[in-house]
C-alpha cells in the first residue's frame, strides 16, 4: 500500500512468543524484537549501543509457525510494515511501541545453523501437531540463552537471559482500546 513505511529489522528475539485468539477466531502471535547495534568508540574500541525494542505482529497460520518455532534469544531477521502503536494505561499515562506487522520472520544463520519443516495444512502426517506454546512462564523451559545457574524461577530475574531488559516488560499485555487486540482466550491458556 502507499504511504507504509517497510522495514526490515536484525535483531533476538525477547521472549516466546505469546498466541491470542480474537474475537472473530484469528489467531495473533506477538513477542518483542531487540536490537543492539555495534558501535566503535576511538578511546574505547567497539562496544554494545543502546538496545531498540520492537513489538512483532503475525497473524493466523503464520502466527503458529512463529510460535512454534522462535524462543527467547533466537537471532531473527523481520521484514514487514512499521507504525506506532498508542495507548493510555489504566493510571493515565501515554505509551507508544514501534510495532512491526511482519510478513516474513527468519532465523539468522550468520550465529548458527537451522532445519525446516514444512507445515501442510489440514494434513495429520505423523499425528497431532505440536500444541500451542503456552504462555505460562513456570512451564517453559530453560533456553540456551539462560546463564548458568538461572534456570527455573530465576530465569524470569532481569538480565538473566543475557539479552538487554526490555523497557516495555510488563506492558506487552493487549490494550483494550485497540479492536485488533480484544482476547477472548489465550490460546493454550485457562
Amino acid at each position: 500500500m502507499p504511504n507504509e513505511t517497510q522495514v526490515t529489522v536484525r535483531g533476538f528475539v525477547g521472549g516466546p512468543p505469546l498466541v491470542f485468539v480474537t474475537p472473530r477466531g484469528n489467531r495473533l502471535a506477538r513477542f518483542r524484537l531487540g536490537t543492539t547495534p555495534r558501535v566503535r568508540d576511538a578511546t574505547e574500541g567497539w562496544r554494545d549501543g543502546s538496545t531498540d525494542w520492537y513489538t512483532v505482529k503475525v497473524w493466523n497460520d503464520f502466527a503458529d509457525n512463529v510460535s512454534r518455532s522462535l524462543d527467547k534469544g533466537t537471532p531473527v531477521i523481520v521484514r514487514g510494515t512499521l507504525t506506532v502503536e498508542t495507548w493510555t494505561t489504566d493510571d493515565g499515562q501515554d505509551r507508544s511501541s514501534p510495532t512491526i506487522t511482519a510478513d516474513s520472520v527468519g532465523v539468522e544463520l550468520n550465529t548458527g545453523t537451522a532445519s525446516f519443516t514444512r507445515v501442510v495444512r489440514g494434513a495429520r502426517i505423523g499425528g497431532e501437531p505440536p500444541a500451542p506454546r503456552t504462555t505460562d512462564a513456570a512451564q517453559l523451559a530453560p533456553t540456551p540463552w539462560d546463564l548458568p545457574g538461572t534456570a527455573g524461577e530465576d530465569a524470569a530475574a532481569p538480565g538473566a537471559s543475557g539479552l538487554p531488559d526490555d523497557p516495555a516488560d510488563g506492558a506487552f499485555e493487549p490494550q483494550p482500546d485497540d479492536p485488533a487486540e480484544e482476547v477472548l482466550a489465550e490460546v493454550g491458556g485457562s
